[in-house]
């Protein structure tokens, strides 16, 4: 699957684990896109065979809440809090993926070649 979207990390340990980090103090128009390209990447894995099969996934999405004063990006961020198949962790507490994915053994997605591959 070839996915137009940059994401913070993408891996797997029997359901899909995808991490992605958002700036919420940016511009709401390039937040927007932002938050559009990862929605879209998660609708692609979900629309697998794969997934649908297995029903379930890990995805997670790192930020820092906005100011209540910037009134488009809190709506966003209290939006993207509300998907009952992300989970919103503070930017100040990645370790708690961390601990995921090292609990899991969360393999990379794309393996990379060995040397004796190449």
């Amino acid at each position: 699957m070839i996915v137009p979207t940059p994401v913070w990390f993408i891996g797997t340990n029997g359901v899909d684990v995808t991490g992605e980090i958002l700036d919420f103090d940016k511009q709401h128009h390039f937040l927007e896109n932002d938050i559009r390209q990862h929605l879209f990447l998660l609708t692609s894995l979900r629309d697998t065979d794969e997934y649908k099969r297995k029903g379930k996934g890990k995805h997670y999405f790192v930020g820092k809440e906005p100011k209540k004063s910037d009134k488009i990006n809190h709506s966003l961020w209290n939006e993207l809090r509300g998907l009952k198949y992300l989970d919103y962790v503070s930017s100040n507490e990645t370790d708690e993926i961390t601990e995921y994915l090292r609990k899991q053994k969360v393999s990379p997605f794309i393996p990379q070649a060995t040397p004796s591959e190449e």
